[in-house]
This record gives C-alpha cells, structure tokens and sequence, in this order.
C-alpha cells in the first residue's frame, strides 16, 4: 500500500512539474511552424509532409510567442509566374505588415525578413496570397504559391 501511494505522489509530483514547465513563456530561438498546422484557408491542398500549395488567394495563420526585438522569419516558398507578375506574399506580425515577398522562384527557395516584435507575449504571425490568377487551360497555368516551411527566429 505504501509503494503505490508513493507511486501515485511521485507521478502526481511529476505531472505537476511537467504541466508547469510547459505553460510558463517561451525563451527566445527558433521557432519553426509546419504551414498544415497554421489554420490554411481559402483554395489549397496538404500534402503529407504538411507543404500547403494554394491554387487560389488564401491565408496562414498561427499563434506565436515572441520577446519585444529583432525577428527574422524565413519562408521556404515558390511558386508559378504569369503574365510577368511572380506570386506575392504578404507577412504580417502584431497586426501589422512585416514583409512583402515577390516569390520570384518555381523551385524550393528562401525568403527573408528581418523585422521587430514590438511587444513581448502571444501574438498572431499570417501570411497572405492574393494575387492569384486562373490561366487556361488548367490550374497549373496560373498564378500559384507553394509553402514548405515558416521559421521564426529571435536572438
């Protein structure tokens, strides 16, 4: 009877410790976001490694923790070109716009933006596509955007 109760203490102790680890903040470093998990919307498919392509305009979303300072955020990202006019994603953090990428590339590229949080806490990190364009004859014609990867980082 004595060991099971320690036993039960010592789990109870150990699930304390756990659960408040992990609720306290996040230390600033890098944070990297797989883009399935940043709430898609709009016209898109997942595959399983979690890369969003948006095959019309569409939005990720997530919530993030970040320390008042420097960020850098990397996307890994490409996309389809038509008419002359590349894909273009908008970044935005705290609510307001971080970055403007023109997605210049049809292969797996990164794209850089180096910016500030302004207040330390949860806050929402979004990326935007809307300038899609459909091209006939098919969906592979158009303007398109693909996301591999979101990594968030602070020093």
């Amino acid at each position: 009877m004595r060991k099971v109760l320690g036993a039960k203490l010592a789990t109870a102790i150990l699930a304390a410790v756990l659960l408040a680890a992990g609720c306290s903040e996040s230390t600033p470093g890098v944070l990297t976001l797989t883009p399935a998990g940043m709430n898609p919307t709009g016209k898109f498919t997942v595959d399983p490694a979690g890369v969003v392509a948006f095959w019309g305009n569409g939005a990720l979303q997530s919530k993030v923790h970040a320390e008042k300072g420097p960020v850098t955020i990397t996307i890994n990202a490409w996309g389809h070109t038509v008419d002359g006019e590349a894909p273009i994603l908008l970044a935005d953090l705290e609510a307001r716009v971080v970055g403007k990428l023109v997605i210049d590339s049809d292969k797996p590229k990164d794209y850089v933006i180096n910016t500030g949080a302004q207040h330390a806490g949860t806050t929402i990190f979004g990326l935007t596509f809307s300038n899609h364009a459909d091209k006939p004859p098919n969906a592979l014609a158009g303007r398109w955007l693909v996301v591999k990867s979101v990594t968030i980082e602070q020093k």
